[in-house]
């Protein structure tokens, strides 16, 4: 779809260019400001259009992924029983050919969030089609003392 907008811009500014040219060669009329300015105002509004064009809605994986890393997570409350304040931890990790998740690294204060998020997550399965096997993703997460 991008490839038939850019071919049809392509095609419209090679003939405001050949309409310029020609009017620079023809400008014995008066008329020739007139026409050259309505040229450069369709000129001025086909570069924005086409810039504007580009604005296709994208697929945000790492949303859905999140959702699915929530859920595998939420059933902390036996862990938020131990702890007195929210903690933080910042997990990095990639998904592997079988479409499960190998967690890199867990960054955080508390070595027992660590070893919570890492066994919670470590190879699980995920299905999501969108998901690029090999690339590294960093999700912060936050827990909430539950009263």
């Amino acid at each position: 779809m991008l490839k038939i907008i850019f071919i049809v811009t392509l095609l419209l500014l090679g003939r405001l260019f050949y309409q310029i040219i020609n009017l620079f060669i023809n400008f014995k009329t008066i008329n020739v400001m007139r026409k050259f300015s309505s040229f450069l105002v369709a000129a001025c509004l086909l570069a924005a259009g086409s810039l504007y064009a580009n604005n296709l809605p994208t697929k945000e994986p790492q949303k859905n992924l999140i959702r699915v890393i929530e859920t595998l997570l939420d059933d902390y409350a036996d862990y938020a029983l131990e702890i007195e304040d929210d903690l933080t931890a910042v997990v990095k990790f990639t998904v592997n050919e079988h479409k499960e998740i190998v967690v890199l690294s867990v960054s955080t204060d508390d070595a027992n969030l660590e070893t919570f998020v890492k066994s919670r997550l470590n190879y699980e399965k995920v299905d999501l089609d969108d998901i690029k096997e090999g690339r590294m993703y960093t999700i912060p997460l936050r827990f909430n003392v539950i009263n």
